[in-house]
């Protein structure tokens, strides 16, 4: 199994024990390209995670699609191995109102 999709299936395990106030699921990539790795809804808001590994970078694409979601009011965040605690935390801590 590839590095990335080890990555993947931890943040899916760490985010199903956050409980019914997280949603999300893995976008299949069969064929089309540059949309974010998962999808969360997490107390109301649209959340879209890029994963990278290693020194892996977002595609042009993949920042485009990110940059989107964000001017449409929603969050994109880029989820390293590095930053996943932080990611974490800014689901678990955030204010909602």
């Amino acid at each position: 199994m590839q590095k990335e999709s080890l990555f993947s299936k931890k943040v899916q395990t760490l985010l199903k024990g956050l409980g019914s106030d997280v949603w999300f699921t893995k976008v299949q990539q069969v064929a089309k390209k540059g949309d974010p790795d998962l999808l969360l809804c997490v107390c109301g808001e649209f959340i879209a995670w890029e994963l990278k590994v290693d020194k892996n970078k977002a595609s042009s694409l993949q920042l485009y699609k990110l940059d989107g979601i964000k001017i449409a009011g929603g969050t994109a965040r880029i989820v390293t191995p590095e930053s996943l605690q932080i990611h974490m935390e800014e689901l678990v801590y955030r204010d909602w109102e």
